[in-house]
């Protein structure tokens, strides 16, 4: 928000959504979907923009804004609302937008795949919204930009984030093979068909993929 662009005679109200935030060592403890939805004090909002000023671009002009915040006391509370204890911002260069974009949808996958019981519903929209022909076009996209050929890539971003790119890369691969499999083993008989064609979506994007990494 410009604060200058507002009116001084009037009173504002941002409201915007947020999504808890865990370390890697946080995660690791918190294995269940209840020990991630209590004792949260830390949390996350994204505002994508361009260097050029506007909200949206391209995949290689695409910047991402993360802000954490932390507040005073852990939700659930007694109380609706807690005020925030600490801010702080980070900015993510398009590659690096790639890397989290990936990256979460390989940690959504293992999630679900992990879990001691399985939610087959939620699985089928996991892997659909991973390899099916119309949403794995941005899949596709983020490797044809940073890493086929590299080109450009490879002297504007540092080899560290092509590295990291390239390994999400191979987990989001790995995990839906490994999802695939589980799939195919929870489906009914009337299933066998959508088994049958998100083996073959996953095919094309396998093969499609493979050169580049």
């Amino acid at each position: 928000v410009d604060v200058k662009s507002l009116d001084p005679d009037k009173v504002y109200i941002q409201i915007t959504h947020v999504t808890p935030h865990f370390t890697e060592e946080e995660l690791a403890k918190r294995d269940t979907q209840f020990e991630r939805e209590i004792n949260l004090y830390s949390f996350y909002y994204e505002t994508p923009f361009t260097k050029s000023g506007k909200s949206h671009g391209t995949v290689s002009s695409q910047w991402m804004r993360k802000t954490l915040l932390k507040t005073t006391h852990s939700f659930p509370y007694i109380v609706k609302r807690i005020p925030i204890l600490e801010t702080s911002e980070t900015e993510l260069s398009p590659i690096e937008v790639a890397v989290e974009a990936i990256g979460r949808k390989g940690s959504d996958l293992h999630t679900e795949i992990h879990k001691e019981k399985t939610d087959l519903v939620k699985l089928q929209l996991l892997l659909q919204g991973s390899i099916t022909a119309q949403v794995n076009q941005g899949v596709q996209e983020y490797a044809n930009v940073f890493l086929k050929d590299l080109g450009p890539a490879a002297d504007r971003y540092p080899q560290e984030h092509i590295e990291s790119l390239k390994e999400v890369y191979r987990e989001f691969i790995s995990l839906c093979d490994e999802a695939l499999q589980l799939f195919a083993q929870l489906a009914s008989k009337e299933q066998s068909l959508l088994v049958f064609e998100m083996n073959r979506q996953f095919f094309i994007m396998k093969q499609s993929l493979e050169p580049i990494l």
